[in-house]
Formats: structure tokens, C-alpha cells, sequence
């Protein structure tokens, strides 16, 4: 793509072939812009979603055994010091001074807990969607994002930005209603050709060298956040046989804390008597 883009800004066109290429490398920005807010306002929350359902909610548990060992081990440490020094320390203190250490670990866990129901709330909602249905949403989406977006279409104002914030508030949502009403406010003038053609050859030159920076900043970020997460787990969350994997490695995971903290509990009793 790079190449691609490199060749763009070299080639010399005559004033037809600019008008043509600038109105190409716009459909090209318009198809990058489109793809973005989808995986950021659609994708991304859907997968981080599924992710926390069906692989998070093994990591919260994996945590809270780390936490419960970490606590295990701490309070056999404490009783064990408190013996060799010959001082008497009660069961209730030891606990005291443990969740005075760990109190930000246990915090943190319930936030976790909260967000899995979020997440799994999230899932179901993410069902009600048919692959037709979100083709359609996307492409009433793409319409209001060609009228409306600033990159897109250089006469537009502050009344077109905010319609287009409402737009991808409403994408976000998976509201089709209130897409087709933001279209419906749409003030259609001469559009983006009209402006366009009114260019001089200079002028329409500048404004196809802004339109291609622009493509090539957008293209980046958008390589950017398909190697991200939560996007680079899309296709794995989807995949019973990775989901599964994941799944069983974390619950052995489990066990093996679990075994550990179950004997740092034996030995604090056999050290308490």
C-alpha cells in the first residue's frame, strides 16, 4: 500500500485525469474511514465482549486463586515469623494486616466481576444482529459518513459534525431508526463534485495532495488497529476450538494454584496447632 501510495503523489495528471483520480482516492478514503469507525464503534466492543464472556471470566478466576494463594501464603509467613520471635498474634489480626495489602487486589477483582455481567449482557445483545441486518446498517452508515465526514467533504460545518458524532452514536447502538432520521436531516446541496469542479487545476491539486495525506494517516491507523487489541481476538473468540483450548489451559491454571494454596493452608495449621 505504501508503493501505492508513494506512486499517487508522483504521477502527473491533466485536470480531467486529477478530477478522476481525486474522486477514486476519496472513494478509497471513504472505504478506510467506514472500516475504522466499524471495528472501533462495532467490532471491537462486540469481541471484547465474548472475549471477557467466555475467556475473561477464566482470567478473573484465575486471579482470584492467584489473590487467595497470595493471601495463604502471606498468613503462614506472618504466623510463622510471629512463632520463631516467640509473640502471640490472633487469627483476626493476621486477616487484618492481609486485607490491608491485598485490599486494592480485591477491589479490583469486584470491578472485574461487574464488567464479565456487562460483557455477557453485551453477547446477547450482539445475537439479536442478522449478517443482513448489519450489512444494512453499514450501508446506511457509509451514506451518511460520504455526506457528512469533514476528511470527505471540505465545505461542510459544524451543523454536519454534529449530525455526523449523533450518526456514529447511533451505529454504535445498531439503531437503523435513528440513522435513517440523521439521513433524513441531511442538507443536500451541490455536494463535494459541485465544490470540486468549481477548483482551479492549482487548487483541485492542493486539495488532492491534502485528500491523499489524509488517506495515508487514516490507512496507518487503521493497520494499526486491526494488529490491537481487542480486534486481534475477532476471529479466535468465534472459534469453539480455540475458545476451548484457551479455556482448559486457564482451568488447569486454576488447579495447579488451588493445589498450592490449599497446602500453605495445611501448613499454617499444622504451625498453629
Amino acid at each position: 500500500m505504501d508503493a501505492m501510495n508513494d506512486r499517487l503523489i508522483d504521477i502527473q495528471f491533466n485536470e480531467s485525469e486529477l478530477r478522476e483520480e481525486f474522486f477514486r482516492l476519496r472513494g478509497r478514503l471513504l472505504d478506510v474511514i467506514v472500516e475504522f469507525d466499524t471495528i472501533d464503534l462495532r467490532l471491537n466492543p462486540e469481541t471484547e465482549a465474548r472475549y471477557s464472556a467466555l475467556i475473561g471470566v477464566w482470567e478473573r478466576g484465575l486471579a482470584k486463586c492467584e489473590i487467595d494463594l497470595r493471601r495463604a501464603k502471606r498468613k503462614y509467613q506472618l504466623a510463622k515469623c510471629a512463632a520463631h520471635h516467640g509473640y502471640q498474634v490472633t487469627e483476626e489480626s493476621l486477616d487484618m494486616q492481609i486485607d490491608a495489602e491485598l485490599g486494592d487486589s480485591s477491589r479490583f477483582l469486584a470491578c472485574a466481576a461487574s464488567r464479565n455481567l456487562n460483557a455477557m449482557d453485551a453477547c446477547l445483545n450482539a445475537e439479536r444482529y442478522t449478517e443482513d441486518m448489519l450489512e444494512r446498517l453499514r450501508a446506511m452508515f457509509r451514506h451518511i459518513v460520504d455526506e457528512l465526514h469533514p476528511d470527505l467533504n471540505p465545505d461542510v460545518g459544524l451543523l454536519e459534525g454534529q449530525l455526523l458524532d449523533e450518526a456514529r452514536v447511533a451505529y454504535a447502538r445498531g439503531d437503523m431508526a435513528d440513522l435513517c432520521h440523521i439521513d433524513r436531516s441531511i442538507h443536500r446541496g451541490g455536494g463535494v463534485r459541485a465544490y470540486i469542479d468549481s477548483l482551479s487545476i492549482d487548487e483541485l491539486t492542493i486539495e488532492h495532495e491534502l485528500l491523499h495525506a489524509c488517506f495515508v494517516v487514516r490507512s496507518e491507523n487503521l493497520a494499526h488497529m486491526r494488529k490491537s487489541f481487542p480486534y486481534i481476538y475477532h476471529d479466535l473468540v468465534r472459534d469453539p476450538n480455540w475458545v476451548c483450548t484457551k479455556a482448559n489451559t486457564l482451568r488447569n491454571q486454576i488447579k495447579a494454584v488451588q493445589a498450592q494454596t490449599k497446602e500453605y493452608k495445611r501448613l499454617y495449621q499444622e504451625l498453629r496447632g
